[in-house]
């Protein structure tokens, strides 16, 4: 995850931050408990994430939501370039800008941008956490790398 040139609004609260670090951390992570420690350390218990079409809700979801996620991947790194929220006392709803490189099993690679909203919540324990994570991306970059000649 990089994020050295990153752009913060004023006043993030610093574990909301780290938050985010952390989600793109762990989906960079290819290990096989990468979706339960989503789960656990990252989402609520009613948390959701919705990429594309694909929505997982809930701690079962979110921890079985990573199960086929490197079928079609070798590495991805996903970089924050900019968050934005509407105030300093609204930042528990932030939208932001990424990008993600990526290479694929047939050797190629693809680097494309994307536009995030997180909501923020808590977890049982009062800890800080995601209920929601949206993502809109346009795909092509990484279906055309995708491609056989």
């Amino acid at each position: 995850m990089s994020q050295e040139s990153a752009i913060w609004p004023q006043g993030m609260p610093p574990e909301k931050s780290a938050l985010l670090l952390k989600l793109f951390t762990i989906l960079d992570d290819s290990s096989d408990d990468s979706g339960q420690r989503l789960a656990d350390q990252v989402f609520t218990s009613d948390g959701r994430i919705k990429n594309g079409t694909h929505v997982f809700s809930g701690t079962v979801e979110i921890a079985g939501s990573r199960k086929r996620a490197w079928d079609a991947w070798s590495t991805r790194k996903h970089s924050v370039l900019r968050v934005y929220s509407r105030s300093q006392e609204a930042a528990d709803d932030i939208l932001f800008l990424g990008s993600l490189a990526a290479t694929f099993p047939n050797g190629r690679s693809a680097t494309g941008e994307f536009c995030a909203r997180i909501i923020f919540g808590f977890s049982e324990a009062q800890e800080t956490r995601i209920k929601s994570f949206e993502v809109w991306a346009d795909a092509t970059p990484f279906v055309t790398a995708t491609m056989k000649d």
